[in-house]
């Protein structure tokens, strides 16, 4: 849409341009990555076309643009504000930009807190994932690389920038911000524009429909067979993972009255998947709550279905329980009390080559999960109780304790209110702006 405003010279494309970036930038914090890459591939457009740049209506519009932009990050920017006001914090993202001593305190447990944005920018540690193509698919990474050489010698230079700002100023910023791989997948969209232009560049070369097929045939070969390269991607593509046939059972087995009790050596984010919206406890925490219903009365219990979920491998999804012994033994120690027969569900899963640029290789069989079921006598008002002092990542679980909500501020003032409400009403907007974008597409793809 931006280009589109370039080479028609329409407002009216600038502001739809601005809005499906603000779009975005409620979608995900990395957005502004992407719209600076805009903004310095709009230089080098006008420059590569020997159009002037600082004209009365470029910067009118990009006024406009700037201000759309403003107007959906008021969310956010407001959320912080007000929490910042109230109680002088700021929300995890904000703190990684402007640390101040609350946000430190608050957050110093979470992993990358120790250090800056602009500290993480100096460090080359955080650029680790700038072969991630060249790993995860090397087709595309040898026709994507083949086809910037392409790109420079035929001298198009204006694709040659936008590809180069759109590569190189998220990979940047996004390295600063966090360099796990999954926030990495805009590198193989884009090496796909230079690699399909490299093989269209191949096939008028050779000029030979049936030749072209053929080499179309075993690209897309490759392509399939490259399927089973685990280099940071999830392992369960073909088929359903442990930990989805654990939800799978949760939700065709649990009652609403029952409760889950969680392995510590289970991921948190994992185990709060499995669980919700079911009665959940950690291991640690379920002990505690057993031992004090040594003090509720008989009559006030009911014999209640408690599932425990054990992990078998002893770490599912932290990949430093390895460093933890004691949490290993544990877990193994509380476990042990089980018998057998209290076994409802074994869940295997396969094991993959880890950390390797191997294809896929798999071990059928391997126990992942072990699901107990034990009957103990409880207070249904205490289990219904759980959720309320259950949180994720300062979140209340299934947001039903908000008296405690680390993020629920107060509106002291008219224009706190005010702010307050717009910033909800932009939130509104954008759900239905998102549904006309949609359209939108395809009414550009028709026309």
């Amino acid at each position: 849409l931006g280009i589109l405003y370039f080479e028609s010279g329409k407002t009216k494309y600038i502001i739809l341009s601005g809005t499906a970036f603000g779009l975005g930038l409620l979608t995900k914090y990395n957005m502004p990555f992407y719209i600076l890459a805009f903004l310095l591939f709009s230089i080098a457009f006008l420059k590569l076309n020997k159009r002037k740049v600082l004209t009365k209506k470029h910067i009118n519009n990009l006024g406009i643009f700037l201000i759309i932009i403003l107007l959906f990050s008021l969310p956010f920017l407001t959320f912080n504000y007000l929490l910042y006001k109230d109680k002088g914090i700021l929300d995890i993202y904000f703190s990684r930009v402007i640390q101040t001593e609350a946000t430190q305190a608050l957050y110093a447990g979470l992993g990358g807190q120790d250090t800056s944005f602009f500290q993480n920018m100096l460090n080359p540690q955080s650029y680790s994932q700038i072969l991630l193509p060249y790993h995860s698919d090397l087709i595309l990474f040898l026709l994507g690389i083949l086809g910037f050489a392409i790109l420079l010698y035929k001298k198009k230079y204006i694709p040659l920038a936008f590809l180069s700002l759109f590569l190189v100023i998220p990979f940047i910023l996004q390295s600063s911000g966090s360099y796990l791989a999954k926030h990495f997948v805009f590198m193989p969209f884009l090496l796909a524009i230079p690699a399909g232009f490299t093989i269209n560049e191949l096939f008028k070369k050779i000029g030979n429909k049936k030749i072209n097929l053929l080499i179309l045939i075993i690209i897309i070969s490759f392509l399939i067979f490259n399927l089973g390269n685990s280099y940071a991607t999830p392992n369960y593509f073909l088929d359903e993972s442990p930990t989805s046939q654990v939800k799978a059972y949760i939700v065709e087995n649990v009652n609403e009255e029952d409760l889950i009790v969680y392995d510590h050596r289970i991921y948190t984010a994992r185990s709060f998947w499995i669980g919700t919206p079911n009665h959940l406890l950690s291991v640690g925490t379920f002990v505690d709550f057993v031992n004090k219903h040594q003090e509720v009365p008989d009559e006030a219990k009911v014999l209640t279905d408690v599932y425990i979920i054990e992990c078998s491998i002893d770490d599912c999804g932290w990949g430093t329980i390895k460093n933890q012994p004691e949490l290993n033994e544990s877990m193994e120690g509380f476990f042990s009390q089980f018998s057998e027969s209290s076994v409802v569900k074994k869940i295997s899963g396969k094991d993959y080559v880890e950390d390797s640029n191997e294809f896929i290789t798999e071990k059928p069989g391997l126990e992942v999960y072990r699901i107990y079921k034990q009957q103990i006598p409880l207070n249904p008002g205490a289990i219904s109780e759980t959720d309320n002092f259950n949180s994720f990542y300062f979140t209340p679980y299934l947001y039903k304790n908000l008296n405690n909500f680390l993020y629920k501020y107060a509106l002291n003032s008219l224009l706190d209110r005010l702010l307050n409400s717009f910033s909800y009403f932009i939130i509104i907007s954008s759900m239905f702006l998102t549904i006309f974008y949609s359209i939108l597409v395809f009414y550009f793809i028709l026309k």
